[in-house]
Order: C-alpha cells, then structure tokens, then sequence
C-alpha cells in the first residue's frame, strides 16, 4: 500500500503456569532453554578470556621476540649473500657479520634459557 518492506516486530514470549515459555503463536519451549544458552555463553566467553590472558605476553618478551625473529631473518639474507657472491672480501664481511648475528641469537637463546623462556 505504501510501497515500503513490511515491518516486522519481534516476537512477544509469554510463560505459563509451568514456566514454560511460548510466543504469540502459542509454540512452547522447554523450561530452562534460555538459561542454558545464556550460561554457554558466558562459559565460552570465560575461556576466550582464560586463552587470551595465556597468549598475552609482556613487553620484554614481545620485543624478544621480535628481535630473535629480526635476527634470524637477517642470518638467512646472509646466507643467501653468501652463497651469490664471488668477491672473497666481500665473503669474508658477509662471515664476519654472519658470525656476529649467530653471535647474538645464541645470547637471546641463553637469556630465554636463564628467564624461562622456550
């Protein structure tokens, strides 16, 4: 009649002298439905915030982290530099800067080692 959608309201719920819920369509749900789903809900939400507080890391770790992560990329650009060139200087600066990275991964590893860490 006047060209719009239709509205639609939600459906009004009614309980009886059982407490069973029904809605205007008199179509009745077990007693307790509502609960029930209300407390899965805040069991699930309870273990995403149990699981996230395991995950979250402090600041010293994450930039730990990072910098392991940082160092192992450079370690592998190396190598890959390594294994390019022909000049023997150039080998030798690549060696010398390979041997320094590696140096400071085994440090990161020794002070996640003596903190706890993996």
């Amino acid at each position: 009649m006047f060209g719009g959608p239709p509205i639609t309201y939600p459906r009004a719920r009614f309980r009886d002298a059982r407490g069973a819920t029904s809605d205007v369509n008199g179509e009745f749900m077990a007693r307790g439905w509502e609960s029930k789903s209300v407390e899965s809900q805040m069991e699930s939400s309870q273990a995403e915030r149990q699981e996230s507080a395991k995950q979250t890391l402090t600041a010293e770790a994450a930039a730990a982290i990072r910098k392991k992560e940082t160092l192992l990329l450079a370690r592998s650009h190396l190598h890959q530099q390594m294994e390019a060139t022909l000049h023997p200087r150039h080998r030798e600066m690549l060696q010398n800067a390979l041997t320094d990275v590696e140096k400071q991964i085994a440090k990161l590893g020794a002070l996640n080692r003596a903190a706890g860490g993996h």
